[in-house]
């Protein structure tokens, strides 16, 4: 699945268009429908712009996945992984490939077949089980790629997003999976992106399916804010 699953995508537009409706008196049926046609492309563009991101990072980890130092890595005795010339060669390649992104770099782990972290970029994973996640029981019933939705950390302000791709042998059998983790205010970064695209004053919000601002250009600081007033009751 290459399709994020997050809510809808709005574009809000400063009051300026309102001030513009003042000094006209009404707007022309032309100018409403060049208006909604222009929300609409910016609308498209921006979701573009996210879809085309997870959509790249996901081919480009199924390649990964098949490296000869990751597949060496996983090959090679558990009894003698631990400063191995092979956990040697995998740690100076994945710490070269998490150089992709320089404001959110991602970090890449290793997972075996049971879910357990057996190496990771970021050193506190190692050895944590993901086997219980919605990506580990997703890419490992349908033998696919697959991207998660955003996930919060419980007690925390921390969300990521995770990619995970199966590795295979010689034999095309699975014996373990790639996984890559952003965080995710990566995709507040590329909607900045497109801020401004139908004016200097439109700037794109990311709504996921709960009501909660996942990405908001124009209001940077109302980030993991819900739309909605939560209830006194």
């Amino acid at each position: 699945r290459t399709k994020l699953i997050m809510g809808a995508l709005l574009i809000t537009v400063a009051p300026i268009i309102v001030l513009s409706i003042v000094n006209v008196g009404t707007l022309t049926t032309v100018s409403q429908t060049q208006s909604n046609e222009s929300l609409r492309m910016a609308t498209q563009l921006s979701i573009d712009q996210i879809d085309s991101f997870f959509k790249t990072n996901l081919s480009t980890l199924q390649s990964e996945a098949s490296l000869p130092s990751v597949i060496a890595y996983l090959e090679t005795s558990p009894n003698i992984r631990e400063g191995s010339i092979q956990e040697q060669q995998l740690s100076a390649t994945l710490s070269t490939l998490k150089t992709k992104e320089s404001l959110y770099a991602p970090s890449y782990g290793i997972i075996n077949l049971l879910g357990e972290n057996i190496f990771d970029t970021e050193p506190l994973l190692k050895g944590k089980s993901e086997l219980n996640t919605d990506y580990f029981e997703e890419s490992s019933a349908t033998k696919s790629p697959y991207v998660s939705t955003i996930e919060f950390i419980p007690n925390s302000r921390d969300a990521f997003i995770y990619l995970i791709s199966p590795i295979t042998n010689d034999a095309n059998e699975i014996i373990g999976y790639l996984r890559l983790r952003y965080d995710a205010r990566i995709v507040q970064d590329k909607l900045l992106k497109v801020a401004g695209i139908i004016g200097s004053h439109s700037y794109p919000i990311l709504i996921d399916g709960n009501g909660m601002r996942v990405a908001d250009a124009s209001s940077p600081s109302l980030l993991y804010h819900s739309i909605i007033p939560l209830s006194n009751a």
